[in-house]
């Protein structure tokens, strides 16, 4: 008796497991809002160079902020032109589509700049960034309105040993800006500064901050690879020197930690570091908490051959309560290198997913340097040459974006089935929009095509194949920005075997 398969939402992620996945989960995907709109893969705009002659500068973070005298402009932190020292660039007429400048008065003139730590500061009306020098971080500050650029706001007595510091954050409460280097969170309360607000445990490195409630939620990972993660709930109480909780956060580094919808979730990897001699098989472990323990929700472990290059930054940005991150991992035979997210969807499931490719369809040769999303604009560096991108301003859509479903296999992979029909269903296909249909059954590592779809306007296209299989894959191609709203297949199991 034949059965059909219809998938019509993708709001479910990756799966732990591709045999046993909820109709709502799916292998890889790549390049598509799978969660946006439950019932839609919607594929994302083209990446486009940033204007200017921007590699010297090294751009890493981005930052929009409005200054004392109400203009809004957009900011970028990097390097002074052939030295370590800060750069300050700015955009004053288009955020997105104008040109970065540097700032003459914004250069710094010593110190190693930590350029994913720009962070505006509505309460004093500046820009604070953080560089090393010698065994100290030092927080540095500039004025837009006065073009004034103060160096030494403050001092902390500690760096990272692993060269891993989180981006300065703004708890919402108490408006108080806190910076973190190795093991200590320093605070500024409009012009206060205070160097050691909160000293922990020595043997770790904070990794991450966030809110959580009245809490400074603070991620640490451990110096030594094996060791065990920690998140510190502080009340914010520099005359005390504990945490109000201490939570386990599992062996491995916990690198992103973010408020989600009232919830911590984390992200962990094996290691700070890629290819590190220990690692067999590496995993990136997502975590949730909502009191108690930080719950081991997903997992997604290296699954190639050779010496592991998964490599999990510290890099995070949150919009509509979504947590984005960098992340290299090798997955389904090929290395997603680029933006993850995490979130809720609809039915409160927690789901995990590659998201947007950095260079369009070219892959990275080194790895994401940092990044940043204002609105529905991504910028973000990369291959540590100073490519810096940002979402194209216009309605383009070459990018090949790419949806691979679980493995079907009806229940039992050990019998032979007859495929016997096969549709995809989209809305309706624009004039540049093209679909592609690709299979890969049983042993195979390769996709055989089945169909392209590029008619105007229609909304569904299906044709009769006949195929035999033990379990089966397919793979969905899109451009030109065709939006996929299901796919649907049709199969039986053959009648002539026998047991």
């Amino acid at each position: 008796m034949p059965q059909t398969i219809l998938i019509q939402s993708f709001d479910g992620g990756i799966a732990d497991d591709i045999r046993a996945a909820n109709p709502n989960e799916f292998a890889v995907a790549h390049h598509f809002d799978t969660y946006s709109k439950r019932h839609k893969l919607t594929p994302y705009r083209d990446m486009e160079n940033e204007a200017g002659t921007l590699g010297v500068y090294a751009i890493k973070s981005v930052e929009l902020f409005t200054d004392s005298g109400g203009t809004q402009n957009l900011y970028a932190l990097g390097n002074v032109s052939g030295q370590t020292y800060p750069q300050i660039l700015e955009k004053s007429v288009n955020m997105v589509t104008g040109t970065f400048a540097t700032s003459t008065t914004g250069a710094g003139a010593a110190g190693t700049v930590i350029a994913t730590s720009l962070r505006g500061y509505a309460k004093t009306n500046k820009l604070y960034f953080m560089k090393t020098s010698g065994s100290t971080v030092i927080i540095d500050s500039y004025d837009p309105v006065t073009d004034t650029y103060v160096s030494t706001v403050g001092t902390i007595s500690a760096t990272s040993s692993t060269g891993v510091y989180p981006r300065p954050f703004r708890h919402p409460q108490d408006d108080v800006l806190y910076f973190g280097a190795g093991n200590i969170i320093a605070s500024l309360n409009n012009t206060t500064f205070t160097a050691a607000a909160l000293t922990l445990p020595t043997g770790l490195i904070i990794t991450s901050i966030t809110d959580y409630g009245i809490y400074l939620a603070i991620a640490c990972a451990p110096k030594n690879q094996g060791e065990k993660s920690y998140t510190f709930l502080w009340g914010r109480d520099t005359s005390l020197t504990t945490v109000e909780e201490t939570i386990d956060a599992g062996e491995g580094s916990l690198l992103v930690l973010e408020n989600v919808e009232g919830e911590l979730i984390g992200v962990s990897s094996s290691a700070q570091t890629a290819g590190t001699v220990v690692d067999i098989a590496p995993k990136i472990i997502v975590r949730q908490y909502s009191g108690g323990f930080m719950r081991s929700i997903k997992e997604i472990a290296w699954t190639g051959s050779g010496t592991p290059t998964t490599l999990l930054q510290n890099l995070k940005a949150k919009k509509d309560d979504k947590l984005f991150f960098a992340c290299k991992q090798y997955i389904e035979n090929k290395t997603v290198n680029q933006l993850w997210v995490v979130g809720k969807n609809r039915q409160g499931q927690v789901f995990c997913t590659p998201d947007r490719l950095v260079n369009n369809d070219t892959a990275l040769t080194g790895n994401i340097d940092g990044f940043d999303l204002i609105g529905d604009y991504l910028w973000v560096a990369y291959n540590g040459d100073g490519s810096l991108k940002r979402t194209d301003d216009a309605a383009n859509y070459t990018v090949t974006a790419i949806y691979e479903s679980a493995l079907f296999n009806l229940g039992e992979s050990g019998r032979k089935k007859d495929l016997i029909g096969v549709t995809v269903m989209t809305d309706f296909l624009p004039a540049a929009g093209q679909v592609v249909l690709k299979y890969k059954k049983d042993e195979e590592t390769t996709f055989t095509e089945i169909f392209t779809l590029t008619t105007d306007n229609s909304i569904s296209y299906g044709i009769p194949f006949v195929l035999e299989f033990k379990e089966i894959v397919f793979r969905i191609e899109s451009t030109g920005g065709a939006v996929i709203t299901g796919l649907k297949f049709k199969a039986k199991y053959k009648e002539s075997e026998s047991y």
